[in-house]
């Protein structure tokens, strides 16, 4: 069971690598 709070952190820590690979 994942609380609200972890999954906020795991798509942010996402979004973070996403973001930055994209601009290299």
């Amino acid at each position: 069971n994942i609380s609200f709070g972890g999954f906020i952190i795991c798509v942010l820590c996402i979004s973070i690598v996403f973001i930055s690979s994209s601009q290299g």
